[in-house]
């Protein structure tokens, strides 16, 4: 790791789309206690070790001659923010504050936010103590993980049976004395150096009929099985699409502003209408849907949801392996009739095997940047791949704890788009399951986002 290890293609992708809007993952995790400042960032040094990922910055190839590198840093106070809210109201704001924002890859892909008391949280089954909790959110590069990734990483920090590492994952035994800094300088030159003779080769390639197409799409590969693991909505590639949903009113530009909302809710509750959890939660997110889009005057025939599924990555090393697809939520039937359906297209979309990109299929760093870079993220597909976004995560048993609080319930929000102003996140911890929405505020005013939020907790009741 020292010498840095060089982003696939898909993963870069994700960083260049994060330069043009915010695409991070936030793993917000609820707990039953008020929490100790000092006792999260004791914590936070103790584990740093046991992951490399923890003590990693992004290095730019100068003229993107190459792919970006992770190149070694040492933890610091900059990766750790302690927040004064403490009344909930107040704790949602700063959250979509900071749903808006992008972390500087280049100073850390990832940040720990720590709220230590907070008051008020929703009333909700589970062993809550009345009135004061606090709060950790886990704040995580793209580029870096998907949204198992981020669960794992979270697990490292929070997990009090995580194992430290007795040496740095990454660690040499001439240079285990060498300052980070030093060692990312020698990483730096190694990747300018190894950059230039990766474009002399591309450059050959083309000009002696050797070269490659460009990577027909942004997709990048997901994690299997059910949850299915978070995604943004991530734009797809100009290549016209024969297939899809057409577009609704909520497929317009969100604006710069984001609004929360957080539905607790649990296993049993959303299997009423569904055989799995994720099923469940596209019935009922659905039904509620439906009553928003015809209060909107759209039509509700061929309404779908974006999720993802697993693919096969061609590079082993990708740390981002899902793919979109289009769920239809069949709103044109009877509620009972629609889970079914749902679960077969879930069925079908996951044991489909689409070719993957081969090596040869790789495009130059300098071509993949500039495709990003042209993109026109603010044109209005014709067709959508989904009409929203439910992305749905099991963070694992609920037994995270921080000197003696403990984690109860996580919740997250997933990212918009320039043409994907509502997003759904559903995430289980232990028994517990919490639904996020994430919406612009350019889209949906607040009167609208709370009817909207009321109908899926009515829902759930």
């Amino acid at each position: 790791m020292w010498l840095g290890d060089r982003l696939g293609v898909g993963d870069a992708t994700m960083y260049w789309i994060g330069r043009r809007m915010p695409t991070d993952q936030f793993a917000v995790y609820s707990f039953d206690a008020p929490l100790s400042s000092a006792a999260v960032r004791a914590r936070v040094a103790e584990r740093i070790s046991i992951d490399s990922d923890l003590r990693v910055r992004l290095w730019d190839v100068p003229g993107d001659l190459d792919y970006p590198y992770w190149v070694p840093r040492e933890f610091g106070d900059d990766q750790i923010e302690i927040h004064r809210e403490t009344a909930y109201h107040a704790v949602l704001a700063r959250l979509a504050v900071l749903v808006s924002e992008s972390l500087d890859l280049h100073v850390s892909p990832w940040r720990l936010h720590v709220f230590p008391t907070v008051t008020d949280l929703p009333k909700v089954p589970g062993p809550t103590r009345p009135g004061i909790n606090g709060l950790v959110v886990l704040q995580v590069s793209h580029a870096l993980r998907d949204g198992r990734g981020v669960s794992a990483l979270a697990r490292v920090l929070l997990d009090p049976s995580a194992r430290v590492a007795e040496k740095a994952v990454d660690s040499s035994p001439v240079l285990d004395s060498v300052p980070a800094g030093v060692r990312a300088g020698v990483a730096a030159i190694r990747a300018t150096s190894l950059g230039a003779v990766r474009w002399a080769g591309a450059m050959v390639a083309e000009r002696t009929g050797g070269g490659s197409e460009p990577h027909p799409t942004t997709d990048s590969p997901a994690t299997p099985g059910d949850p299915i693991p978070e995604t943004p909505a991530i734009p797809q590639a100009p290549a016209p699409r024969p297939s899809g949903f057409a577009p609704t009113s909520l497929n317009v530009d969100p604006g710069a502003g984001r609004r929360l909302r957080i539905i607790p809710a649990d296993h049993d509750r959303l299997r009423r209408f569904g055989p799995t959890v994720t099923v469940g939660a596209l019935v009922v997110i659905g039904e509620a849907l439906r009553d928003l889009l015809l209060e909107r005057g759209d039509r509700i025939e061929q309404v779908a949801a974006e999720v993802t599924v697993a693919v096969e990555a061609a590079d082993p090393a990708a740390r981002n392996r899902y793919r979109n697809v289009g769920i239809d939520l069949r709103l044109e039937r009877p509620l009972e009739e629609r889970a079914a359906p749902i679960a077969a297209d879930l069925l079908a979309a996951r044991t489909a095997r689409p070719a993957s990109a081969t090596p040869a299929e790789v495009p130059p760093a300098w071509q993949r940047a500039r495709e990003v870079r042209e993109f026109p993220l603010h044109m209005r597909p014709d067709r959508m791949t989904g009409n929203t976004v439910i992305s749905s995560v099991d963070r694992g048993p609920a037994d995270l704890d921080i000197s003696g609080s403990r984690a109860f319930r996580s919740v997250g929000f997933p990212a918009l788009s320039p043409a994907m102003a509502l997003t759904h996140g559903v995430y289980g911890l232990g028994s517990s399951v919490t639904i996020g929405i994430c919406a612009g505020d350019a889209a949906i005013d607040e009167p609208t986002l709370d009817r909207y939020a009321d109908a899926i907790r009515a829902l759930l009741d």
